[in-house]
């Protein structure tokens, strides 16, 4: 018997009805800056992600017109994706508010998050205390790959994890 499903009962933003299920799809969500920004590391993250089985989900590209942009296309995927990643690069004077607004949403659903920014790039003061690895164009593909792993093991400990106690619950009758 595989974990419970978790429903999202409520939106946290408008109060309205929710009912997304949490890590309901294979999804990462993939918060970042416009991707033209950050092509090279867009490309590494999904090659990776697509290696182990894992759809890439990344909100700044995904064009759905008349679809409430913040519950459909945002709040939702994060709901019902695997887990997430993170780009913290940052490519203007300040840093991208969507990003960090993204960021803020997946820690509030205790997400299970992988963040990451350019290696020497400082992180934004109320961010700085969180263990967000460093990474350059030449390391970049096998940290992800990693982490991946990492998420992906844990997930499947997790899973175990349920079954064990659902069968410590249901006693030995259950298997005859």
């Amino acid at each position: 018997m595989p974990k419970t499903k978790r429903e999202n009962q409520e939106c946290i933003v408008r109060g309205k009805k929710c009912e997304s299920i949490f890590g309901e799809s294979s999804t990462c969500f993939i918060a970042s800056p416009d991707s033209c920004e950050v092509a090279l590391e867009l490309e590494i993250i999904k090659q990776k992600l697509d290696a182990a089985g894992i759809e890439p989900y990344i909100a700044v590209e995904k064009q759905e017109p008349q679809k409430d942009i913040f519950c459909e296309k945002i709040c939702s995927k994060i709901i019902e994706s695997q887990f997430c990643i993170v780009i913290l690069k940052e490519v203007a004077e300040k840093p991208n508010a969507n990003v960090y607004y993204e960021y803020g949403l997946m820690t509030a659903f205790n997400k299970k998050i992988i963040p990451i920014r350019p290696e020497g790039q400082s992180l934004a003061f109320n961010i700085r205390n969180l263990d967000t690895p460093g990474y350059t164009e030449e390391n970049l593909g096998t940290k992800m790959e990693d982490a991946i792993k990492k998420m992906i093991e844990e997930e499947e400990a997790e899973n175990v994890q349920h079954i064990s106690n659902f069968l410590v619950m249901t006693g030995p009758s259950f298997l005859e």
